[in-house]
């Protein structure tokens, strides 16, 4: 049944409205005061209201009538409730564990018909039956505010024990009118002595043979007695370093500040740990694993463009921000020459050159000479972006790092949808299949502007339009190249930032090329990848696996075997294969150690290939560094948002003071009569079923 409105309000005063229908009622009895022939009272009175009806709506018709239909609607307030599920929720609190507190709070809290529940830990999700669990994740309060924020609630209980062990503490939340953060703490304060490992600061990627420092920051609390404490650097457990340090019965925090020289390319696994103190009732936080990625060398890229503007800049800034690029800006101006301090130099290696708008119509001879040199002689690898500057007839100094049998015509900029976004490992932008697929399909057309001509037969062609190539690779021994043909790539960039999940597609898009570019060793036709380098027991790993023919594409006709090992033992895991070709498994860790994965691919009944991974298992140290409540951090939230704070065992005094008074609220709804088809349906009809009548009854 339809709600009907409290109230319906016009645009038209009374007064005009009672003068249209005096007017009208005067027209109609003076049309029909008599009649000849003489009719009957009823059959005049009839004719008299339909031609008042008219006769008034047309008048109406005239003041452009709207009219406002107000409906009242009963508000409750909306309730949103955050369970903070991170790994320290099952610390031991005296009798019982955090989590059965958590569970007695949520219980109570259940009376006020939350509208929705949520848990938490480095991730926010759905709170139901089968996920109501502890996990083995961090805290982390950023992503937390940052849901919250998004959230339509009108207020919301926040249940945790207020430590941070991922990302950093936000307090300055944003303030929304009449959405307010209650908090409920859960645990116990600290009252026993600790020493503990706050945190170790490092560069998760270095290079070998450069010096690094590793400062670890570490705390005391509730000591009783003075004594010299000692700290210890292991790399695999190798011991690299051991420091000394005196601590006292004041609170305070230490820095230690390790040097060390990796000299190890690869992952590298390192382990400081604190001397056992007697005293200390937490052990956990003594030791801190943390993984570094070393690598042999920056990649020495050189950027060269004849026409500074979006797609050049957002090249520099992307590549100057990767810490293993070493870029280089060439800009040329109309004199040919490049601005700025830098000069291309024959002298230096560098692993990839990037035209982009170059060579343009003012590149001067010499230099197309000496960069033909660099390709030659250092055996960069070329990055061709063509654009509107590209001159044609200078590009031939660079034909045969090009994919192009002969330099291609320039067309009239057209721009182009994608039609077969491709199968390639290039293209493989996301972890997720899903979130691939899904860039692929919204990414906007592209402006393509050369033909393609005749293209070498080394040419792969990964991404097309609908008619021409808009990225081909192309390679041979010791070279490689990837060009794009077309203007306005860097959209892509910033028209998908709407999307948090693919807005960084044209980075990893671009990043991959550079890669791939620099990369000399022949491609693996077996490729093995994690989405972490490092877990915790109990939390999965996501691993993804290809097999690829000699075009680099996946293939479907493959077998894909996965196993992994830890010490002594070899298990075997299933994988599941998509419908490009990807294979995936997920693998549960169950104690600390060293995973080694190892992938096989077979085609034809023989061994294809194969690829070989490590990822370090080590447990959540941070997330027991404070085992105690942080109370203070959890007042200040409840302060900011004009909220409450209540310990657990207080909830029913809190569950007062949470507003659940139903309010009142008035929608309006307008409906402009004036040009509404059904109004003007209905004048006609009353007009036709006048002259009907009065016909039937002899008047005409």
């Amino acid at each position: 049944m339809a709600e009907l409105p409290a109230a319906i309000e016009s645009n038209i005063p009374f007064l005009a409205l009672l003068g249209i229908a005096v007017l009208a009622f005067g027209f109609a009895y003076w049309h029909y005061r008599s009649v000849v022939p003489q009719i009957s009272d009823i059959k005049r009175r009839l004719l008299m209201g339909l031609r008042f009806i008219s006769f008034a709506s047309v008048l109406f018709l005239f003041f452009k009538p709207n009219i406002t239909l107000i409906f009242q609607r009963e508000i409750k307030p909306k309730i949103s409730v955050y369970v903070d599920n991170s790994l320290s929720m099952s610390v031991q609190d005296a009798a019982e564990k955090r989590w059965e507190e958590t569970a007695k709070v949520l219980k109570k809290v259940n009376i006020l018909r939350p509208g929705t529940r949520w848990l938490f830990n480095n991730n926010v999700f759905p709170l139901n039956d089968s996920s109501f669990a502890v996990s083995k994740d961090a805290t982390n309060f950023e992503t937390l505010f940052k849901h919250i924020d998004e959230n339509k609630a009108d207020n919301i209980i926040l249940i945790s024990d207020g430590n941070v062990t991922a990302g950093s503490y936000p307090v300055q939340l944003k303030r929304h009118p009449d959405k307010k953060i209650f908090t409920v703490g859960i645990g116990r304060e600290e009252n026993n002595s600790d020493l503990f490992i706050d945190n170790v600061s490092y560069e998760p990627v270095i290079y070998k043979g450069i010096e690094q420092n590793i400062s670890v920051k570490i705390g005391t609390k509730n000591l009783k007695k003075a004594f010299t404490a000692s700290v210890k650097l292991m790399q695999n457990r190798t011991v690299l370093a051991v420091k000394s340090f005196r601590v006292d019965t004041l609170e305070a925090f230490h820095t230690i500040v390790f040097q060390n020289t990796p000299q190890t390319v690869g992952q590298n696994k390192f382990k400081v740990t604190l001397e056992n103190y007697k005293s200390d009732v937490n052990k956990q936080n003594n030791s801190f694993l943390f993984i570094q990625q070393i690598l042999k060398k920056k990649l020495q890229i050189a950027l060269f463009t004849g026409l500074p503007g979006y797609e050049s800049k957002f090249l520099n800034q992307l590549l100057s921000a990767e810490p293993d690029f070493d870029c280089r800006f060439f800009v040329e101006n109309k004199q040919g020459r490049f601005s700025g301090k830098d000069n291309p130099d024959i002298k230096t290696p560098f692993d990839v050159l990037i035209f982009q708008n170059f060579p343009s119509p003012y590149t001067k001879q010499q230099t197309l000479i000496q960069l033909a040199q660099i390709l030659k002689k250092r055996k960069s690898s070329l990055f061709l972006m063509l654009g509107e500057k590209t001159d044609r007839a200078k590009l031939n100094s660079f034909l045969e790092f090009t994919p192009f049998e002969q330099v291609p015509k320039k067309l009239r900029s057209e721009a182009e949808p994608l039609f077969n976004p491709g199968n390639s490992a290039l293209l493989d932008l996301f972890n997720n299949s899903s979130a691939n697929s899904q860039f692929w399909q919204q990414i906007p057309p592209i402006d393509v502007l050369f033909a393609p001509g005749k293209l070498k037969p080394e040419v792969k062609i990964l991404l097309s339009g609908k008619e021409r190539p808009l990225i081909l690779s192309y390679s041979k021994p010791g070279f490689r190249n990837m060009t794009f043909n077309g203007n306005g790539f860097w959209r892509w960039h910033f028209l998908m930032q709407n999307n948090s999940a693919l807005a960084n597609g044209y980075k990893n898009l671009l990043k991959h090329s550079i890669r791939w570019l620099a990369d000399r060793r022949k491609i693996k036709p077996v490729l093995l990848k994690a989405d972490a380098t490092e877990t915790i027991p109990g939390k999965a790993v996501q691993l993804n696996g290809f097999i690829y023919d000699a075009d680099f594409k996946p293939v479907k006709d493959g077998q894909f075997q996965l196993q992994v090992q830890q010490g002594e033992e070899i298990i075997e895991i299933n994988t599941e294969m998509d419908s490009s070709g990807r294979y995936s498994a997920k693998y549960l860790p169950a104690k600390e150690g060293t995973l080694q994965f190892t992938a096989k691919g077979f085609r034809f009944g023989r061994l294809y290939g194969q690829d070989k991974l490590q990822v370090e298992v080590a447990a959540a140290e941070k997330e027991f560094i404070h085992t105690g409540i942080n109370r203070r951090y959890l007042q200040q939230i409840a302060k900011e948002s004009g909220g409450l704070y209540t310990d657990a065992a207080q909830i029913d005094s809190l569950i007062k003071h949470i507003p659940q008074e139903v309010t009142i609220q008035k929608e309006k709804q307008s409906i402009a009569l004036w040009y509404n088809p059904y109004l003007l349906a209905f004048i006609l009809l009353t007009i036709i079923s006048e002259w009907i009548l009065r016909r039937r009854f002899g008047l005409v």
